[in-house]
C-alpha cells in the first residue's frame, strides 16, 4: 500500500469530552507498519492499535496499546468538517482498517 496521507485532520487526545473540542490540526499518515499524527501542537506515532471504529459526530476513534494504553480520535476537517460529514472521515476509518488487518488486529 505504500501510505496514504490525509491533511487537515483534526485531533482530539480521548474520548472523554461529551462535546469535541478540536485538540489540534494536523497531517494524519497511515503507512503500512504505523500511523502518524503531525499537528502545529502535538506528536504522535501509533503502531499497536487493536480497534478502530466511527464514534460520536463523525469522529474516528482509534485504541492503541501503545505505552501508555491510549484513545484518540480523528476528522477530516477540510472545509470546517464538512469534507467529514462527505464521506472523508470514512476514508480515514477506512485506511486505519487497513492498516489493522495488514497488522493482523482487525476480526474479519
Amino acid at each position: 500500500m505504500g501510505y496514504q496521507k490525509f491533511k487537515q485532520v483534526w485531533y482530539l487526545p480521548d474520548d472523554k469530552m461529551w462535546v469535541p473540542f478540536i485538540r489540534d490540526c494536523g497531517s494524519l499518515t497511515v503507512f503500512d507498519d504505523k500511523i502518524v499524527f503531525h499537528g502545529k501542537k502535538t506528536n504522535l506515532v501509533l503502531t499497536n492499535i487493536f480497534d478502530a471504529s466511527l464514534y460520536k459526530l463523525g469522529w474516528v476513534k482509534i485504541q492503541s496499546d501503545n505505552p501508555p494504553s491510549q484513545v484518540v480520535l480523528f476528522a477530516d476537517g477540510r472545509l470546517c468538517g464538512l469534507m467529514g460529514a462527505l464521506g472523508g472521515t470514512n476514508k480515514i476509518l477506512s485506511a486505519v482498517n487497513h492498516f489493522m488487518q495488514n497488522q493482523g488486529t482487525k476480526n474479519p
